[in-house]
């Protein structure tokens, strides 16, 4: 009596439902959409950072990241929802590099300033195109970019506010609001760092930080008292 064949082994993808075998596809077609965004946002940040927000065009980002046009409108509308896009990315680095920094430091004001000020300064000097686009172009974009920049320097008071409440607990009773300090330093900041790279980074990064932190640690002799510097 002769045995009936035994079937050949089914491969697991075929073996699987439709309704299984849809999603993994639909999953699969997800990361190949977010690994073309992630490529478009590469590229954009390399040619925002070398020509400038109002010089580029799809076209060359799109040739930038090997990629169709018709896959930089799967992700995005125009140039200014990829810009800020980018901006946006750039600051997410930046926030979590300042906190971390933050955290690492010794609990100290002048201490904290100088580890949350340096990695912004290293940054800004060991990527260009994270400078030019953060600092310039951002400004030049339009009305919701700006928006959106007033955002981000938001965040970044939320960091400075955390410190001085923790170190400069009777600010108020002095007469003083925290807020409009932490507003003022971020300013500093911003032109100083701005400067800085206007001018072709000629001055070393520690000169920058040391004129940075002398209105930090003004302040701090001023009304940080009881606080070590």
């Amino acid at each position: 009596m002769t045995r009936p064949p035994v079937p050949a082994a089914t491969p697991a993808a075929a073996t699987r439902r439709p309704a299984e075998r849809v999603r993994i596809k639909g999953v699969a077609l997800e990361q190949r959409r977010q690994a073309r965004r992630e490529a478009l946002l590469e590229a954009a940040t390399q040619v925002f950072g070398e020509r400038g927000y109002h010089a580029a065009t799809v076209r060359e980002i799109c040739a930038r990241a090997q990629l169709t046009e018709r896959y930089f409108y799967e992700s995005f509308d125009g140039l200014p929802a990829l810009f800020s896009a980018a901006h946006a990315r750039l600051n997410r680095r930046l926030l979590e590099a300042t906190d971390q920094a933050l955290a690492a430091a010794p609990p100290q004001p002048l201490a904290m300033a100088r580890a949350g000020l340096g990695v912004f300064l290293a940054l800004l000097r060991d990527d260009p195109a994270f400078a030019r686009i953060f600092l310039i172009e951002a400004l030049t974009v339009d009305a919701a970019m700006a928006r959106q920049v007033s955002a981000a320097t938001q965040d970044y008071e939320q960091q400075l506010l955390r410190v001085a409440r923790v170190f400069f607990p009777d600010a108020e009773q002095r007469g003083l609001d925290v807020g409009y300090i932490a507003s003022g330093l971020i300013g500093v900041n911003v032109q100083l760092a701005t400067r800085w790279v206007r001018g072709g980074y000629r001055e070393p990064l520690e000169t920058v930080l040391a004129n940075a932190l002398a209105f930090y640690e003004a302040m701090i002799r001023q009304w940080g008292r009881g606080a070590p510097v």
